[in-house]
C-alpha cells in the first residue's frame, strides 16, 4: 500500500483546488503549538516561512537517522 495523503484519514480535499487539501495534523503557529504530534506552519512579513514539527509528528516521508 502506498502511504499518501489522499489515502489518509487526516486529509480533506479542497473543493476549489483539485489535487490539494488540508491535513488535520497541521496547524498555524500563530494560534499556538499545543500538540507535539502535529506540525505548525509560520510566516512573517519578511517573506520567509517555515514549519515547527512536533517530535511525535508522523509523515510518509520518514527515514531512519544514520
Amino acid at each position: 500500500m502506498t502511504k499518501t495523503c489522499g489515502k489518509c484519514e487526516h486529509y480533506t480535499p479542497d473543493k476549489h483546488d483539485e489535487g490539494f487539501g488540508d491535513c488535520a495534523l497541521m496547524g498555524d503557529a500563530n494560534e499556538g503549538k499545543s500538540n507535539n504530534a502535529h506540525a505548525y506552519g509560520w510566516d512573517y512579513e519578511g517573506y520567509s516561512a517555515g514549519v515547527y514539527v512536533g517530535v511525535n509528528f508522523g509523515c510518509i516521508h520518514w527515514m531512519k537517522k544514520e
